[in-house]
């Protein structure tokens, strides 16, 4: 059972029937995102009046375990006296504090910079409760720093895109992190304050609860999609330097780095690309770009562009969705399914049997039967990146029932 405080005191709580509210609150997590929550509450509320914008906490409690902790940022006022609240999970503090340029290095690995950029947002922010501890990092599946500078190839100036001039902390963050890299920023919260894992895939736990055909799966279907499908990578790395022959006339030039003249590929040339000649030869040529920013020799971003597709095979990806009961609301002695944690999906009729890891959540928190996920595969290392999760997250959700979670293949 979900329940509310704002400021320790309950405004929601089901069992309750003066802190129930009309319409359930909704919870929203999604991977590598600020979490959200919306709620409305009314005159005959205890709590009406008391929600104050940017000051008041509002904690989240799975059967007395704490969830999560919002603020609220704006608030709708209604016809009827409602006011309809929209908050955001305290991580989002980060977004209010400007990073300074040359806070750090551009020679840190991307674990480094993780530290520097928390140490440096916790320096500007005088909330202890809004500050930021870090948790475990997955310093093992990491990259190193950037290689060294070749004389003439790479502008000695750093990149402003990694630098972060003028940005918030928590675009700075994803920028070094899971944008380049990969993994996941995982936020945990206690009495203590907030505290943030970097992990990738193979560290992440696994939930105690499975679902099962006959048992708490409802329903299931399966779409497959081409529309993120690629054949061919083209990598890029760092920008060149001023001073090498890629030079344009009058000014710096901004170019990246390509594998054109990588002379450790098994077949000399200067072809910039790495083809996946299954995925041609089906579907032809379709091209697709990586970036690693970090990387500042040709040799080396071949390296790492090869290592990114081995193993990978282009395939149209299948999308399972499905409906799933909380039994926990029904009196059961039923585990919990917890956001950015394994769960094991069994459903023989459908041939599907494996785990998936849960990347996105909606929790009514008024109705258990109603929890929706988006789930995709775990990955082996932070470099394997998949971004056709977060564009299907944007536009697959509108038609879905409140009832409804995805798994993504």
């Amino acid at each position: 059972m979900y329940t509310m405080t704002v400021d320790g005191k309950p405004p929601f709580d089901p069992r309750l029937e003066e802190y129930s509210l009309e319409a359930t609150p909704v919870l929203e997590r999604e991977e590598n995102r600020i979490a959200t929550l919306e709620f409305a509450i009314w005159p005959n509320n205890p709590r009406y009046g008391e929600i104050l914008l940017r000051q008041s906490v509002i904690d989240v409690y799975d059967e007395g375990e704490l969830m999560i902790r919002m603020r609220a940022i704006r608030v709708k006022r209604t016809m009827d006296g409602g006011k309809e609240y929209e908050c955001e999970e305290l991580l989002g503090a980060m977004n209010d504090t400007i990073h300074r340029p040359n806070a750090f290095g551009d020679n840190q690995s991307a674990a480094q910079r993780f530290l520097e950029i928390l140490g440096d947002y916790n320096a500007r922010q005088p909330n202890p409760l809004l500050r930021v501890t870090a948790g475990t990092v997955d310093y093992s599946d990491m990259q190193a720093g950037p290689a060294a500078q070749a004389p003439d190839e790479i502008d000695p100036a750093e990149n402003y895109a990694v630098r972060g001039f003028g940005k918030s902390h928590w675009a700075l963050l994803k920028d070094n992190t899971v944008d380049r890299l990969g993994g996941y920023l995982i936020p945990h919260y206690s009495a203590a304050g907030i505290t943030l894992d970097y992990l990738s895939e193979p560290h992440i736990g696994t939930c105690e609860e499975t679902i099962e055909f006959g048992k708490n799966l409802a329903e299931l279907f399966v779409t497959s999609d081409a529309g993120a499908l690629w054949t061919r990578l083209i990598p890029l790395g760092a920008d060149r330097g001023t001073s090498s022959p890629y030079r344009r006339a009058g000014g710096a030039n901004k170019e990246p780095l390509d594998i054109s003249g990588a002379t450790n590929k098994p077949v000399p040339g200067q072809q910039d690309y790495i083809d996946d000649a299954a995925g041609v030869a089906l579907y032809g040529v379709i091209e697709h770009t990586e970036r690693w920013e970090e990387i500042k020799t040709a040799n080396e971003l071949y390296t790492r562009a090869a290592g990114f597709m081995e193993g990978r095979s282009a395939a149209a990806a299948d999308t399972v969705t499905l409906t799933w009961y909380d039994l926990r609301g029904a009196g059961a002695d039923a585990g919990k399914i917890h956001f950015m944690q394994r769960v094991f999906v069994k459903s023989e009729p459908h041939g599907i049997s494996r785990y998936y890891l849960v990347k996105k959540e909606r929790l009514p928190l008024g109705e258990p039967e109603g929890l929706e996920f988006t789930c995709g595969d775990p990955k082996e290392t932070l470099t394997d990146i998949t971004k056709r999760s977060e564009s299907r997250a944007k536009n697959g959700y509108e038609d879905l029932d409140d009832r409804v979670f995805l798994l993504e293949e």
